[in-house]
C-alpha cells in the first residue's frame, strides 16, 4: 500500500517525514500487487505523474479507482500514470534491481530487492494460469457493465469551473437539472464533460470513457471515478442503477468545491433509495438549526 499527499510542492509517502521515504523489500523476479492512492492538496494542480520503478521493473495496470478493468492485467508494461487529483491505482509489479518510486520526478518511497528469486511454481502471478500476457476477464456488475454497445437514454452537458457547475454555484436545496427534470434511475446516461483543469467526481456512479478526447490518461472502455480531461470534452457513460436519491458531484480540487464547484442530482423513480431522507440531526434541546430539505427540479419550476 502506498498512499501519497502533498503539502505545497512537497510529498510524503504513508506518513514517513524527516527526511526519509517508504521502503519496500521485494524479492527479486516476484510478482506483487500494489494499491496506491494519491491526494494532490495543491489547488493550483489537477493532477501528478507517479513513475513506479524504471527499467528493471515490470509494472502491469489492474484497476482504475478500485475498479478492476475488463482485462487484467493491462497486457503493456508501463512505469509512468497521470493520476488526477485524488485517485487510486492498482499495479501488479516484478523488479529485477532496486529501484524508486517517485511523484513529479521527487522519490517518495524506494524498492530495494534482495534475495534469491522464488521458483515459478510456488510464486503468485497476476496473469491468466500464470502464462506472462494472458490476461484475465473481470466479473462486471450491472452498474460496471460495457455501456458502449447501448443507446444511451439521456445526455448531459457539464461544465466544471473554479466556482460553480454549469454555472450555477453549490446550494443545499436546489439540485442541477436537466432540461427542468431530474434525472430517471434506470437509464444509460450519456454525460459531455467540458473541463480541462477541474478534475471531475461523481458519487455513487462510476463513470465509463466513451470518446478518445478525455486524453491518453483514460483509456477508452475502462471506468474511473474522477475525470481530469486533457481536452475540453470528455464524453462518459454511466449507468444509473442500483440505487438512487440525491448524488453529489463535484470538482476534486478541494478549495474549488468550497467556493462552489459541487451540486447534486436527484434520481428519481429508483425502487431502492434512503428512506430517511433527508437525513437530519434531531436537535433535543431548542433552539435548534432548521433542517435544509433538498428539492426536486419540478420544485424549482
Amino acid at each position: 500500500l502506498l498512499v501519497a499527499a502533498n503539502r505545497e510542492d512537497s510529498w510524503i509517502a504513508n506518513g514517513v517525514t524527516s527526511g526519509n521515504t517508504e521502503t519496500y523489500s521485494l524479492d527479486p523476479e516476484t510478482w506483487y500487487r500494489l494499491r496506491i492512492l494519491t491526494v494532490n492538496l495543491n489547488e493550483h494542480n489537477s493532477r501528478q505523474t507517479i513513475t513506479i520503478g524504471d527499467e528493471s521493473c515490470s509494472v502491469h495496470a489492474l484497476a482504475h479507482d478500485g475498479i478492476f478493468r475488463f482485462k487484467v492485467p493491462a497486457t503493456k508494461s508501463k512505469n509512468d500514470y497521470n493520476l488526477s487529483v485524488s485517485s487510486r491505482l492498482d499495479v501488479a509489479i516484478k523488479c529485477g534491481a532496486d529501484s524508486e518510486i517517485k511523484i513529479n520526478g521527487e522519490t517518495v518511497a524506494t524498492i530495494e530487492v534482495a534475495g534469491a528469486a522464488k521458483s515459478n511454481s510456488n510464486s503468485a502471478s497476476p496473469w491468466n494460469g500464470g502464462i506472462e500476457g494472458q490476461s484475465w476477464s473481470s466479473r462486471r456488475p450491472p452498474y460496471l457493465m460495457d455501456l458502449r454497445g447501448l443507446p444511451a437514454e439521456d445526455s448531459y452537458k457539464v461544465k466544471v469551473g473554479e466556482t460553480n457547475i454549469n454555472d450555477q454555484q453549490y446550494h443545499p436545496t436546489e439540485p442541477l437539472c436537466h432540461d427542468d427534470e431530474d434525472f430517471k434511475y434506470g437509464t444509460i446516461q450519456e454525460w459531455e464533460i467540458h473541463s480541462t483543469s477541474h478534475p471531475f467526481h461523481v458519487h455513487l456512479y462510476p463513470m465509463q470513457i466513451v470518446s478518445g478526447k478525455c486524453g491518453k490518461d483514460y483509456e477508452v472502455g475502462e471506468y474511473y471515478d474522477t475525470i481530469s480531461p486533457a481536452t475540453s470534452k470528455c464524453t462518459v457513460r454511466m449507468n444509473f442503477v442500483d440505487i438512487g436519491g440525491k448524488t453529489v458531484l463535484h470538482c476534486h480540487i478541494y478549495r474549488h468545491g468550497d467556493q462552489g464547484a459541487m451540486g447534486f442530482i436527484n434520481v428519481v423513480d429508483a425502487p431502492n433509495k434512503l428512506s430517511d431522507e433527508p437525513r437530519v440531526h434531531k436537535c433535543a434541546d431548542p433552539p435548534c438549526d432548521v433542517p435544509s430539505v433538498p428539492k426536486l427540479c419540478s420544485d424549482l419550476n
